[in-house]
């Protein structure tokens, strides 16, 4: 093994800690590299077994902003697998430990902790513009509120997944177009890994990978996982990298419930049977009017009652590329029964 070799005094006085001098001396990422990692602001939504793994890694190797986003509490159970916890923290909310420990750490406020539930109702408050998203969650709601919210903030997406002795990585890029819903268009019945347990040493496993991923990405390195998924069976020491294709057939959009083409929408605008609802920001309704009624999806779960509630037609939402019509949608469904999205961008 090389030796790390010096690191000048230039650099050393760029920090008042010892996070990433050795990382510095990596000749592929360099001062130019820790810089990027420095000026990084990254979102990890999950606090929990890969939130324990990718935090403190993170903030160790330099990236000078993070949020974590997670209302859950530390519980006994947790122990096993959640390493930055011990007894003395059950009971506490786990988004406050990992900052207050890792911020006292390096003593520098890195870490920022938003003690609530990521959904469809709040993301656009709590979920700022970052260069980064990471889903550590465990549920396939949050998972998929996720992917919504990268592709329509166009912000790159590293998400993890666990399950007994298989853990899972996959890399969503806004240049590419392929989503977390192209793969898995349908949640599985897989449980929680509360609920089924998982193999401990997997968590750290799939936590470093999504880290080394994260630094790849906000560097601008080496070979990404973007466009691909990498499976990682630790009961027989097997790792897989399968290239993801973007195919049509199985696209979440045209698996959807809710869905209509634009020549459906077109018979029920001859026959005034629906109401449709543009739900982009004002601005964007002012420059690129694609219905009367404008509601922005944002602000949908406060004022639907006093425009939907009653409504007796067809409710259709619409937007430029269908996503954030389908959060309205997806939020809507089980409210009301007769709304419906549409894609303009499949016409």
């Amino acid at each position: 093994m090389k030796p790390f070799g010096k690191i000048g005094k230039g650099v050393m006085r760029r920090s008042n800690n010892n996070r990433f001098v050795r990382q510095i001396a990596l000749p592929e990422f360099g001062l130019v590299g820790q810089e990027k990692l420095q000026a990084a602001h990254v979102i990890v939504v999950g606090a929990g077994g890969l939130g324990n793994a990718v935090i403190p890694f993170l903030a160790a190797g330099g990236v000078g902003k993070i949020t974590v986003i997670d209302d859950d509490c530390v519980s006994i159970s947790n122990l096993a697998r959640q390493t930055s916890f011990g007894y003395h923290d059950v009971g506490l909310f786990k988004s406050e430990i990992l900052a207050d420990k890792l911020n006292t750490q390096y003593q520098q406020q890195i870490v920022f902790p938003q003690k609530t539930r990521l959904t469809i109702a709040n993301f656009r408050e709590i979920v700022p513009e970052a260069d980064l998203l990471i889903d550590g969650s465990d549920n396939f709601e949050t998972r998929y509120l996720l992917a919504d919210i990268s592709t329509d903030m166009r912000m790159p997406l590293i998400s993890g997944a666990l399950g007994a002795y298989e853990g899972q990585i996959c890399v969503f890029a806004p240049s590419q177009r392929i989503g977390y819903r192209d793969i898995f268009p349908e949640p599985s019945d897989q449980q929680p890994c509360a609920i089924t347990g998982v193999w401990s040493p997997l968590v750290g496993v799939v936590g470093s990978l999504m880290v080394s991923e994260a630094f790849k990405m906000i560097a601008g390195i080496g070979d990404s996982l973007a466009g691909k998924m990498m499976l990682i069976d630790s009961f027989t020491n097997q790792v897989q990298v399968i290239n993801i294709q973007s195919d049509s057939t199985l696209s979440h959009s045209k698996l959807s419930a809710g869905k209509i083409n634009f020549n459906t929408l077109m018979e029920w605008k001859e026959q005034e049977e629906l109401l449709l609802v543009d739900v982009q920001e004002q601005h964007e309704h002012a420059e690129n009017n694609l219905a009367d009624l404008n509601i922005s999806v944002y602000d949908l779960p406060r004022c639907w009652e006093a425009h939907l509630e009653n409504e007796s037609r067809k409710i259709v939402f619409i937007c430029p590329n269908g996503i954030r019509s389908k959060i309205a949608y997806e939020w809507l469904k089980d409210k009301i029964s007769r709304c419906y999205y549409v894609n303009l961008s499949e016409k």
